[in-house]
């Protein structure tokens, strides 16, 4: 849904709000704290529609699931990093980013998170 929304924002040229659906995905209760161990198994995201309550709380699901909302992220941002507006528009984004990166116990979160912010820093400027 979310890539959908991007498309189709990028192909017409118009603006879609589509960050603040992606920054809902970092509330996810499990991030604050410490991911399980268990029997990992692959995941294929792009058939996924229910997980177990027992496979969220593992660390290969929860790093999967916060790589895709990331990648999800980045490529909204960058269908709309050419516009004049853009350093207005991601402000909202970044300070959701920043509290999510201090919640989170997942340290490789929180440096795909901050090299995330850099990128838009960057751009914006």
């Amino acid at each position: 849904c979310v890539r959908t929304l991007t498309q189709l924002s990028s192909e017409l040229g118009i603006f879609v709000p589509v960050a603040p659906l992606v920054t809902e995905v970092f509330h996810f209760a499990q991030l604050s704290k410490t991911p399980g161990k268990g029997k990992d198994r692959p995941y294929d995201w792009s058939v996924m529609i229910k997980v177990a309550k027992a496979d969220t709380e593992k660390r290969q699901y929860q790093e999967g699931m916060m790589a895709q909302a990331i990648f999800l992220l980045a490529e909204h941002l960058h269908s709309t990093a050419y516009s004049p507006s853009f350093p207005e528009i991601v402000i909202p984004t970044i300070t959701a980013l920043r509290k999510v990166s201090k919640k989170t116990k997942i340290s490789s979160l929180q440096s795909r998170i901050r090299k995330l912010c850099q990128e838009i820093e960057k751009q914006s400027q």
